[in-house]
């Protein structure tokens, strides 16, 4: 199983595939029948992969969602997943929720930039792999609880530079339900890829 990395800080765990099996060896793994999973072959792996992962850790599968769209287990901990073509991630908060995203950096983020970046960030002239960066944090955040859907050119407001790429933190003021709220998030970049994941 392709448990390629693994984080722990502040209660929160992060666990990272790399997907390489195929559709018959996860089902294999994961030794559930009657699965309700994707049309899309390739979207199947990454709900398998996922699904392992939370087998991995000794969570109960399949996970279901909440009505505003986040996965939510039936007994124990917080969850929050994402995955690309070659990773699939999942995050696990005992107390509080968690919001995880992990994306190819080559992607153009700059092309929907106006829907995720404020004013005084597209003003940065963020490089690429800011850019995904960014994304990547905001997606993470957007997966916490808010009373209402973040608009994430608006509500959120966040910084990333060469530093906080290096450094592997970056904090991000939001607005939600007429409050403030600043939060630090990890990021992580490998394999041509960014991580990002929050506690709320």
């Amino acid at each position: 199983m392709p448990i390629v990395k693994e984080f722990q800080e502040e209660g929160v765990q992060v666990l990272l595939w790399r997907i390489v099996e195929t559709e018959l060896d996860l089902r294999d793994m994961l030794g559930i029948d009657n699965l309700k999973l994707p049309e899309n072959p390739q979207r199947r792996l990454e709900r398998l992969s996922v699904l392992n992962l939370l087998k991995r850790c000794n969570l109960p599968v399949p996970y279901s969602y909440d009505s505003a769209g986040r996965p939510v287990l039936a007994e124990g901990p917080h969850i929050s997943v994402s995955h690309t073509r070659r990773y699939a991630t999942v995050a696990i908060s005992p107390d509080a929720p968690v919001g995880v995203d992990v994306e190819q950096a080559d992607r153009n983020f700059q092309r929907v930039s106006t829907k995720y970046l404020s004013t005084s960030e597209q003003g940065q002239a963020p490089t690429q792999e800011e850019l995904a960066a960014t994304w990547c944090a905001k997606e993470a955040l957007y997966k916490l609880h808010w009373p209402a859907p973040l608009v994430l050119a608006r509500d959120v407001e966040l910084s990333i530079g060469p530093d906080n790429l290096d450094q592997g933190r970056a904090k991000a003021s939001v607005a939600s339900g007429g409050q403030g709220h600043e939060l630090e998030l990890r990021l992580e970049r490998f394999d041509g890829h960014v991580l990002a994941w929050v506690k709320g």
